[in-house]
């Protein structure tokens, strides 16, 4: 962990512990298993509300404001007979998450899908134009390689995914930088771009810390929701 990296083993250990925290919060994740896989993976729903018609596709999506709702079981199953009720004017993206562990980087990755209120999967520009502005200038030069759309390793379907190249350098600076100030600040974007970045959160010793730590640095790029209570629950 040291090197900012996980086993396998690890990473089930901190998947336990991050969705019992997330039970403890009232919040949404959930532990899947798999026979193929070694740990399996943690998932959640929620939607985005726009509160502003979507552009085209060719000028992209322009929000005046959004808000992020949760997804209980009831509320998933109403989602999916079309039986939510919105305002009129409003869009809803329907967001899907997804955190897998990489055999290859030894770090976790999150895999995520958006969809329209027609069902649609919506492209790469337009998930693009829902990353806040102030990563996407400070991503601008890693557009096409930072946002790509692989096969998903467990379901074995297309997913959007954050590439995980530079997780380990972004959690090796936040071990170093924790074995020395209580609490440090973030600047999540240029951590995920090659530059050293930390977050309030946590004891990287602490299991579940990890993915804390890690989550909510990347979650604000896909406008996944995590709440601040978090790092405050972790920390007691």
């Amino acid at each position: 962990m040291v090197d900012g990296t996980i086993s396998a083993s690890v990473f089930a250990d901190e998947l336990h512990a991050f969705v019992e925290l997330s039970a403890t919060l009232k919040d949404t994740w959930q532990l899947a298993m798999a026979n193929d896989s070694k740990c399996g993976y943690i998932s959640k729903r929620q939607l985005l509300k726009l509160d502003q018609h979507l552009a085209d596709v060719s000028s992209g999506m322009v929000e005046s404001s959004l808000e992020v709702d949760e997804l209980t079981e009831q509320e998933v199953e109403d989602e999916e007979s079309n039986t939510i009720q919105v305002k009129p004017q409003t869009r809803v993206i329907s967001c899907e998450y997804h955190v897998v562990y990489s055999d290859s980087y030894s770090v976790p990755v999150l895999y995520f899908n958006m969809y329209h209120d027609s069902g649609k999967l919506l492209t790469l520009d337009e998930i693009w134009s829902l990353v806040p502005q102030i990563y996407q200038s400070r991503l601008s030069q890693e557009r096409w390689t930072f946002l790509t759309q692989q096969e998903h390793p467990i379901l074995g379907r297309p997913y959007f995914q954050l590439h995980p190249c530079h997780t380990a350098s972004l959690m090796k600076h936040s071990v170093l930088s924790r074995a020395t100030k209580p609490e440090i600040s973030t600047d999540t974007a240029q951590g995920l771009a090659g530059v050293s970045a930390t977050s309030h959160t946590p004891s990287m010793r602490r299991k579940g810390s990890y993915l804390v730590q890690w989550l909510s640095s990347v979650a604000p790029v896909v406008r996944l929701g995590m709440s601040l209570e978090y790092g405050l629950i972790g920390n007691n």
